[in-house]
C-alpha cells in the first residue's frame, strides 16, 4: 500500500486533472522510486487543453498536489481545510480533479476506437466506489462516485451512461457517442457475447461532484485480466456543450498500463538431496506467484514443486515489494540428478477467468501445457528457468600431502617435533536442511599400523551449512590424543571424512561416539561386550556390529581402513565418505623424516590370534645400531634384531623397540 496526502487546488478557470506520467504495473510499483505526474488542463483554449505539465521528479508516488505546489509556490484557502490522509491499494491508482466547488463530472473511458470487447484478457481498469475518509481537521470526506445501476437498461434506464461525450469530434463516431457506447457494456458489438462483461460496463463510467474546495477524486482498479495500453480517459463538466460558449469545459488524459514485469533466477545448479534452496525473484503483476516444475520422468504439463501427484502450482505469496521467494527441498518430490525446468507466473493458468478464450474452462491442458497454449493465452505473465540436480559429491584433499617432521635436535631441525600444519579440506553435499544452522562430519585416522601407542583415531566436527569443510589434523586430532608428529612411524595415514548424507544421521560410527548415544536414546539396541569396542551399523538394525576396532580379534591399520570403507559401502547405508578427486581414493597423508633423522621401525606377524600365539619381529633402523633392546608387553624382553616370542595369555599387548645408536643416543619405537 501506497500512503498519500492529497491537497485540494482552485485554477483560475475550468479544471485540472491529474494522472500518474508514467507505465503503471497492474499490481505492484517499483518501490523507492520517485514518481512523475502528468497535469492535464482545460483552460488554456481549444488548441492546447491537453497541455501536459511534467512535475520536478523531488516527490514520491502519489502526491501530485504537494508537488504541483513546490513547482508553483502557490497559497489557496483549502491548502490545509481539504489535506486528506488516504491510502491506495497495490492494483490501484488516482485520477484527481481539481475545478471549481459544486462542479459535476461526467467520466469514463473512451474506448471504441480500441475495438475492446471486455471479456477476460480484453477489458479496462474499473472505477471504484469512494470509501469515505476523514479529514485532519474531522470534517466530512470528499463525494462518493455515482454509477448507474449494473442493471440498469440503455437508454431508457441509464441516467449517466446517455450523456453525450463532447464535443462531438473527440469521439470515434462523426454524430457523436454517449459513455455508455464509449465502454465494453456487453450489449453492442464488439462486447456482445458469451461472456461477463464486470458490472455490465457501468463502472467503466461514472459522475463525480467536486466538494467545497473543488476536489474530486477518482480511485481505479487493475487485476490480471485487465489489457495493457494507453487508455484515453474524459472528463467533462455534466451538461457542457463546447456550442453554448464552454471553451474550457472538457479535458482527455491519458494513462498507460502494462503487464508487470515477472522475474525468477537465471539457473539453478544444486545437489538433488539439498533441502531448501532458495528460489526468488520479482512480481509486480499480481500478489502471487505460481510455480510448477517438469522434467526427467515429471508430467509434462508439470507438478506443484512439493507434490509430483498435484498437477496445481505451488502458490508463493509476493511481499509489498514485489519480491517473492520459496525455500525448495527437492526430496519432496523423490526426484533424483537430472534436468527439470520451473515455470513461474503471475497467474493460474487452471483459473478460466485467466485465460483469453471462452472455452478455456472445457479445455483439457493445464498447469505449464495451459501457459503455453497458444490458442487460449494466458492474461499474465510467465517464464521459466533450467534447473540441474547433480549427485550429491563428498570429497576431500589433504595439504600438504607430504609431511617432513624433525626429530632429531640442533641444525637443521630447530623444534623437534615440528609445529607442521596438516589440513583436510573439502565439500560435502547432501545433508543439509535450512533446520540445521551446522552440519557435523565423523573423522577417521587410519596408519598402516599403530598411530602412537593408539591403533586408530575418532572424532567429530562442525562445519558450516553451506557444505565447505576445513579440519587441521596435527593440532587437533594428534595433539588432543597427546599424539607428537615424532611418535609416529614414517609412513601413510588415511584420513576417511564420513557424512551422513541424506538422512542426516549417521548409519555407521563408532561404539560410544555421539551418534551412537543418540541413537540409543532414539531406540536403538546397545551393544555391550567389555573389553571389545566395535564399529555399529544400522543394518540390519541398530546397532549391529560391523567389525572389532579395539580389544581381541581388533583389525588395525589398512585392515581396518578397508574394514570401515566396506561398511559404509553397504547399499543399505546412506552415509558416505570422502574421496580425493585426483587419487579416487581415501586421501592421505605421508610423513618422512628429515634428512638429520636417525629413524628405527619394527614389524610384527601375525598380530592377532588364538595362544599361545608365536609371533615373528623384525626390528630396522636408519643407522648402525649398537644395541637392539625389545620389550614384549607381557614382562618379557630381548636383546635380539629379529626375535621370535610366544604370548601365553590371551591380551592386548604393547611392544616397544629401543635402538641405541652410541653411547648417548637411543630411538624409541612402540
Amino acid at each position: 500500500m501506497l500512503a498519500a496526502l492529497i491537497m485540494s487546488v482552485s485554477p483560475v478557470a475550468g479544471f485540472t486533472v491529474t494522472v500518474p506520467n508514467e507505465t503503471l504495473n497492474r499490481y505492484f510499483q517499483v518501490p523507492d522510486e520517485m514518481h512523475l505526474y502528468a497535469l492535464y488542463s482545460s483552460d488554456l483554449g481549444i488548441q492546447e487543453r491537453e497541455n501536459v505539465d511534467f512535475f520536478p521528479g523531488n516527490y514520491s508516488y502519489p502526491d501530485p498536489f504537494d508537488a504541483y505546489f513546490k513547482k508553483y509556490n502557490q497559497t489557496f484557502p483549502c491548502y490545509f481545510l481539504g489535506r486528506f490522509s488516504h491510502i491506495w491499494d497495490h492494483g490501484t491508482f488516482p485520477i484527481i480533479i481539481t475545478g471549481k466547488p459544486g462542479v459535476t463530472y461526467s467520466v469514463g473511458w473512451v474506448l471504441c476506437e480500441e475495438g475492446m470487447t471486455g471479456k477476460v484478457c480484453d477489458r479496462p481498469p474499473w472505477i471504484m466506489p469512494n470509501s469515505t475518509p476523514t479529514r485532519d481537521d474531522g470534517v466530512a470526506s470528499y463525494p462518493l462516485v455515482q454509477f448507474d445501476d449494473i442493471d440498469d437498461q440503455y437508454p431508457e434506464q441509464t441516467v449517466i451512461g446517455r450523456n453525450q461525450i463532447q464535443p462531438l469530434e473527440d469521439c470515434c463516431m462523426r454524430n457523436g457517442m454517449t459513455f455508455w457506447e464509449a465502454v465494453p457494456n456487453g450489449d453492442v458489438y464488439p462486447s456482445k457475447g458469451d461472456w461477463d462483461v464486470p458490472y455490465n460496463g457501468k463502472r467503466y463510467y461514472a459522475e463525480i461532484t467536486a466538494d467545497s474546495c473543488g476536489f474530486a477524486l477518482l480511485k481505479f482498479d487493475m487485476d490480471q485480466t485487465i489489457k495493457e495500453g494507453t487508455y484515453k480517459f474524459h472528463i467533462q463538466e455534466k451538461g457542457y456543450n463546447p456550442g453554448q460558449g464552454g471553451d474550457y469545459g472538457y479535458v482527455n488524459a491519458f494513462v498507460h498500463i502494462q503487464k508487470g514485469p515477472v522475474e525468477g533466477p537465471q539457473s539453478i545448479t544444486m545437489p538433488y538431496a539439498d533441502a531448501n534452496i532458495r528460489i526468488d525473484g520479482l512480481n509486480y503483476d499480481s500478489k502471487y506467484t505460481y510455480l510448477w516444475i517438469r522434467g526427467q520422468n515429471l508430467p509434462k504439463c508439470g507438478v506443484s514443486l512439493v507434490d509430483q501427484t498435484d498437477p496445481n502450482p505451488l502458490v508463493v505469496n509476493v511481499s509489498p515489494k514485489g519480491k517473492w521467494e520459496f525455500s525448495w527441498d527437492p526430496t519432496d518430490l523423490g526426484i533424483g540428478e537430472g534436468s527439470y525446468e520451473i515455470y513461474y507466473s503471475s497467474v493460474d493458468p487452471n483459473d478460466p477467468n485467466q485465460r483469453s478464450c471462452i472455452t478455456c474452462a472445457n479445455s483439457p491442458m493445464n498447469g505449464i501445457c495451459a501457459l503455453e497454449d497458444p490458442k487460449c493465452a494466458i492474461c499474465g505473465v510467465f517464464d521459466l528457468f533450467p534447473v540441474t540436480l547433480t549427485y550429491p559429491q563428498i570429497n576431500a584433499k589433504i595439504e600438504p600431502v607430504e609431511v617432513e617432521r624433525c626429530c632429531c635436535p640442533g641444525e637443521p631441525c630447530g623444534v623437534i617435533g615440528g609445529n607442521e600444519e596438516i589440513w583436510v579440506k573439502g565439500i560435502s553435499e547432501g545433508d543439509f536442511t535450512g533446520e540445521i544452522k551446522e552440519k557435523t562430519l565423523q573423522v577417521w585416522l587410519f596408519g598402516e599400523g599403530m598411530i602412537g601407542d593408539y591403533p586408530y583415531l575418532f572424532t567429530e566436527f562442525n562445519y558450516l551449512c553451506d557444505g565447505t569443510f576445513e579440519y587441521e589434523l596435527n593440532k587437533n586430532l594428534l595433539q588432543e590424543f597427546n599424539i607428537g608428529l615424532c611418535d609416529l612411524n614414517p609412513g601413510k595415514y588415511y584420513v576417511v571424512i564420513q557424512s551422513p548424507m541424506f538422512n542426516e544421521k549417521f548409519d555407521v560410527t563408532l561404539q560410544d561416539s555421539d551418534a551412537y548415544k543418540k541413537g540409543i536414546t532414539d531406540g536403538a539396541i546397545p551393544v555391550n561386550e567389555p573389553g571389545q569396542k566395535y564399529v555399529v551399523t544400522s543394518t540390519p538394525v541398530s546397532w549391529s556390529k560391523s567389525f572389532i576396532l579395539s580389544g581381541i580379534n581388533a583389525k588395525i591399520g589398512v585392515e581396518a581402513l578397508q574394514a570401515l570403507k566396506a561398511a559404509i559401502d553397504d547399499p543399505t547405508i546412506d552415509d558416505e565418505y570422502a574421496i580425493d578427486e585426483l587419487t579416487g581414493e581415501v586421501p592421505y597423508f605421508i610423513i618422512k623424516d628429515n634428512k638429520c633423522t636417525k629413524s628405527v621401525d619394527f614389524s610384527g606377524s601375525p598380530s592377532t590370534g588364538y595362544v599361545p600365539l608365536n609371533v615373528q619381529f623384525n626390528g630396522d633402523a636408519t643407522f648402525d645400531v649398537v644395541e637392539w633392546s625389545w620389550d614384549f608387553g607381557d614382562g618379557s624382553i630381548s636383546n635380539e634384531k629379529d626375535p621370535v616370542h610366544v604370548y601365553i595369555k590371551p591380551g592386548i599387548y604393547t611392544v616397544k623397540l629401543v635402538a641405541t645408536y652410541d653411547e648417548d643416543g637411543t630411538i624409541k619405537k612402540k
